[in-house]
């Protein structure tokens, strides 16, 4: 829960009767306080303390691996042991051994594979063609000496099948796991998720997707456009882990904005069933909400991290990658964060080209402590939005294009997802409940399975989009195990409801329950503490019409509701 003088300066803030001055100085230090917070917990490769760089630290050991970060693609780098510095650098993790200097390692390939190799030095100098960096290497009794190697950065070599290889270096070496190259046994070649961040359905009824995003509709209306599905929770840390495991935010436990949580150890995320399946596993990201050192490095195979990476790098990176696994079955999520707000702090030069003079004012009426949830529409927020969301669609037709130039549709199985909507971009009277439809309505698309050309209006939720896509590839799941259904549109037995909710320490709990005719709404009196048990000892409840928003007093519906809300969370609340 949020510390007594962080709430009580807060409070301080909002009193009509402090002088001017003293609000200044209030959001001076409140800033710098956040950004200390929110900082520790999502600046990677920082440990949480923010003392501690991760590079060359074993990560989630697995039996005699662990997961390494390594530096990516940098031509140089100023100052590494610089915490400032570290959203500059991208990042490459792979599964890997550390071995001491003049250790020697025998391998033994079955398959065409790759090895990364790296050598670590974590109190290096960064120069080119350094001396007395070298690795020694005996493939099938033919010596190589390879000199003035880059250190702390992966180099992949690559191996024939039945190719027997000793090497060793003078430095540390970490030598990831073998990645086969040639490998297939689901008829998917290319399971790709494309993550887009607080990309809301709410706005399509303003610019019609058609309009708004004509590459991605032209794209996946050959597949299935859900246009009512909804997110589990408000912003993108319970959210995408809804997501990625399939359960509520009160089953897979991942929701706290300042504190490292793990995922992907006590519950399985998406990428696990693909690489239990002999997947090659990717993962793409710019997004701080998939913090590799909370558990987002997890059996991916591969891992490319830099904080608010755009998204012309990750297609690229993705596209790159995929010279080098024609022959694999694949799984890659690509996450894009530009949309979420601009990444060089203003609009790029296209977008900043079609913007209004008035949408160049940066300011949004909103106190300045405001969080995103909270905030209020905003014209000119919205327009900056809508023309970051025309760029980034413009610049996803060569992804499509890749796609449809190299593979059928078969072989295929591409979605788009989203977190939440963004609140500034909302028009609405009913701006005051965080989990109003208009908040959490968000996109659903999937192209490859059986169904095709279909608009769907069917009520689905983010945690369906996990048994959606193993469905569509022959992958069994066991549904006891996880919230989400498959929906009737593609062939399961879908819902009647979907449910959402807010577990905030230092907030109260909500909750709610939207359905064709109702959309009702839980609150809990009692703040949520550090370790997120819910307390329904006392609340609210109320049921609106969902499509006028008008109040419902009717004891004998709020009464089905409650029981709803009641069955949903079973023994995760204490209701006294």
């Amino acid at each position: 829960m949020a510390s007594k003088p962080y709430e009580f300066l807060k409070a301080l803030y909002h009193r009509k009767s402090v002088p001017i001055f003293i609000k200044l100085c209030i959001v001076k230090f409140l800033t710098s306080y956040i950004r200390y917070r929110v900082h520790a917990k999502y600046t990677f490769p920082w440990s949480e303390s923010g003392k501690k760089n991760l590079i060359g630290t074993s990560l989630f050991e697995d039996n005699d691996y662990a997961y390494y970060a390594q530096y990516y693609a940098e031509s140089f780098l100023m100052d590494t042991l610089n915490h400032k510095n570290s959203n500059l650098y991208k990042y490459e993790i792979f599964k890997s051994q550390l071995y001491n200097s003049y250790e020697s390692i025998d391998i033994s390939f079955q398959e065409d594979s790759l090895l990364p190799v790296s050598i670590m030095d974590n109190d290096f100098i960064n120069d080119f063609f350094p001396e007395n960096c070298s690795i020694n290497l005996s493939v099938n009794n033919k010596k190589y000496t390879l000199e003035n190697i880059i250190q702390n950065r992966f180099h992949l070599m690559r191996f024939n099948k039945r190719d027997r290889c000793r090497i060793n270096s003078t430095k540390k070496l970490l030598i990831g796991k073998p990645i086969q190259i040639s490998k297939r046994k689901n008829k998917k070649k290319l399971v790709l998720v494309i993550f887009i961040d607080a990309l809301g359905s709410k706005l399509f009824n303003k610019y019609p997707l058609e309009e708004l995003m004509p590459n991605t509709y032209n794209f996946f209306k050959k597949g299935v456009i859900f246009k009512n599905c909804y997110s589990n929770a408000e912003f993108t840390t319970p959210s995408l882990a809804s997501m990625t495991t399939g359960k509520y935010v009160h089953n897979n436990n991942f929701f706290h904005p300042g504190k490292r949580q793990i995922i992907g150890q006590k519950q399985k995320m998406i990428n696990q069933y693909f690489h239990d399946e002999g997947f090659f596993t990717q993962l793409i990201t710019g997004n701080p909400g998939q913090n590799p050192s909370q558990g987002y490095c997890i059996d991916y195979d591969r891992v490319i991290y830099k904080h608010s990476l755009k998204h012309q790098d990750v297609l690229m990176e993705f596209v790159d990658s995929m010279r080098v696994f024609k022959d694999r079955n694949v799984f890659t999520w690509i996450s894009l964060f530009d949309v979420h707000h601009p990444l060089n702090i203003i609009p790029s030069f296209s977008a900043g080209s079609k913007m209004s003079i008035q949408a160049h004012d940066y300011n949004s009426g909103d106190p300045p402590l405001t969080k995103t949830t909270f905030r209020s529409y905003c014209p000119k927020t919205t327009e900056r939005h809508v023309v970051e969301i025309e760029k980034v669609d413009y610049h996803m037709k060569s992804l499509y294009d890749f796609i449809e130039m190299n593979y059928d549709d078969e072989e295929i199985l591409i979605s788009l997802v989203s977190d939440h909507a963004t609140s500034a971009t909302i028009e609405t009277e009913n701006n005051s409940n965080i989990l109003r439809k208009e908040k959490t309505n968000v996109p659903f698309m999937i192209r490859g399975s059986d169904y095709k050309n279909i608009e769907s209006l069917e009520m689905i939720e983010n945690v369906d989009v996990l048994p959606s896509i193993l469905n569509s590839c022959n992958i069994s799941i066991d549904l006891e195990k996880i919230d989400g259904i498959l929906p009737k549109e593609l062939g399961g037995n879908g819902k009647d409801f979907i449910f959402t909710e807010s577990i905030y320490p230092g907030q109260t709990y909500k909750a709610s329950i939207k359905d064709k005719s109702y959309e009702c709404f839980l609150e809990g009196y009692a703040l949520t503490e550090d370790d997120g048990k819910i307390n329904l000892r006392e609340y609210t409840i109320e049921v609106e019409d969902i499509e006028t928003g008008n109040k419902i007093d009717n004891n004998k519906i709020i009464k089905v509701y409650l029981e709803k809300f009641r069955r949903i969370l079973k023994t995760n609340a204490d209701w006294g």
